[in-house]
C-alpha cells in the first residue's frame, strides 16, 4: 500500500502553518483520521488554506493535523503582524524559520513532532534556539556529531508569539526514530515524568494529506 502524501514543507507560498492536536481516546484511529479527513471534504475552504495534512500517533492515541496558508495581503513581516488565520478553529499558528535536509534520498515514514514550550513570549528568543539547535551550538542538543541514520529532513518553526518551538522532523520509519533517539513518545502513558520540561516528542504515521481546491 503506498504511503499517503505529506506536506511540502518547505513551499515558498506558505507564510503560516497552524498546528491542532486531538485525543483519539476509545475511537479507532484510523477512523478518526478518515472522519477528519471527511470533514475537509465536505465543506468549501478558508480563503488562503493551501493544503491540510492529518498525522496519527504511532501509538494511536493522537491525531495531528499540519495546515499550510498563504499569506494575506495585510499581514507584514513582523511578528506583530502574524496571526493565526482562522480564529474559529482552536490551534496553535507557527512560521517555518529553518529547515535542514541530510542526503538520505529514502521516503519519509514517519514523522517526529518535537514540541517545545519556551515558558515566555520572545520570537528573537525563539529563532536564537533553533539557530543554536541547527548550528550545533546549544547546551540542548545531542552529542550525534554525524547526522542521524534514518533522518530525512529537520524542520524548525517557531510559534507565532514566540512561545513555542516545533521540529516537523521526517524518518523513514518510527523503528529508525527509536533506534537513534529511545524513548516512549509523549502521549504513552510509560512518558509520564520522562523527558526534558517543556518538551514533547511524538511519532507520527502519515494518514492523509489534501491540496487546496482550484
Amino acid at each position: 500500500m503506498p504511503v499517503p502524501a505529506l506536506p511540502t514543507v518547505t513551499r515558498p507560498d506558505a507564510w503560516t502553518v497552524v498546528v491542532r492536536e486531538r485525543a483519539v481516546g476509545d475511537e479507532d484511529p484510523a477512523r478518526a483520521g478518515d472522519a477528519v479527513v471527511a470533514g475537509w471534504d465536505a465543506r468549501d475552504w478558508p480563503p488562503r488554506l493551501l493544503s491540510r495534512t492529518c498525522l496519527r500517533s504511532v501509538t494511536g492515541n493522537t491525531l495531528l493535523e499540519y495546515e499550510q496558508w498563504s499569506q494575506s495581503p495585510e499581514e507584514d513581516h513582523s511578528a506583530q503582524g502574524r496571526h493565526a488565520p482562522d480564529p474559529t478553529r482552536p490551534g496553535t499558528g507557527y512560521q517555518l524559520y529553518r529547515s535542514s535536509a541530510t542526503s538520505l534520498r529514502q521516503p519519509t515514514g514517519c514523522v517526529v513532532a518535537v514540541m517545545v514550550d519556551l515558558g515566555h513570549t520572545d520570537p528573537v528568543a525563539a529563532r536564537k534556539w533553533v539557530d543554536e539547535m541547527v548550528d550545533g551550538t546549544s547546551e540542548h542538543g545531542t552529542d550525534h556529531d554525524q547526522p542521524l541514520p534514518g533522518l530525512v529532513a529537520a524542520h524548525f518553526h517557531v510559534g507565532l508569539d514566540g512561545s513555542r518551538i516545533l521540529n516537523y522532523a521526517e524518518w523513514t520509519s518510527p523503528e529508525a526514530h527509536r533506534s537513534a533517539i529511545p524513548g516512549p513518545d509523549s502521549d504513552d502513558p510509560r512518558a509520564t515524568g520522562a523527558g526534558r520540561p517543556g518538551v514533547r516528542v511524538i511519532r507520527f504515521l502519515p494518514h492523509a494529506q489534501r491540496e487546496s481546491r482550484p
